[in-house]
């Protein structure tokens, strides 16, 4: 069986193959131990020489390794994958929105994510990407700040969020 990265909310599907003699007897366990298919949310299929398991509307605590074993008179065998779950970024804060200012005013602009894992957090200025250098600061809370702001500030700031899951962008 292989590792699987699958979003929350989604599905996955683990494939187990097994040979021996005599057949062997394929089980699924985790963490909490025995998984029969009968859960909330599971289903296994059992063929020759294979096992498939399946797990609909995952979540975050689904996140975890799922063993399958085959047994029968001469022993033991068992693969093991790891499943993690992803979530996409959301910003789930950008304020203000809009903001008339004075020169030599402090600003500070702040954005809000959430997703698994956490979203790397970055800003553009009227499509150019921010570094965290003079005039503005790029805090590690992701708000970016203006000591002394000036006319030439003026424009479009863009906060953008990014994982493995995908990107979100917001202005």
């Amino acid at each position: 069986i292989e590792n699987q990265v699958v979003e929350a909310g989604d599905c996955f599907v683990l494939h187990c193959e097994m040979e021996g003699k005599p057949p062997p007897n394929i089980t699924w366990w985790n963490a909490q131990g025995r998984i029969t298919g009968e859960e909330n949310r599971t289903d296994i299929v059992d063929g020759w020489k294979t096992s498939i398991f399946q797990m609909c509307d995952v979540t975050f605590e689904d996140a975890e390794c799922y063993t399958c074993l085959g047994t029968n008179s001469e022993g033991v065998n068992m693969s093991t994958a790891m499943v993690r779950v992803v979530a996409p970024p959301q910003i789930t804060n950008l304020t203000p929105l809009r903001q008339d200012v004075k020169e030599g005013d402090f600003v500070q602009i702040v954005c809000e994510t959430e997703g698994m894992p956490l979203p790397e957090v970055y800003w553009l200025f009227n499509s150019a990407r921010v570094s965290s250098s003079s005039p503005h600061t790029v805090h590690s809370d992701d708000t970016l700040s203006f000591l002394n702001i000036s006319i030439s500030h003026s424009g479009t700031y863009t906060c953008v969020a990014e994982n493995e899951a995908g990107t979100t962008v917001e202005e």
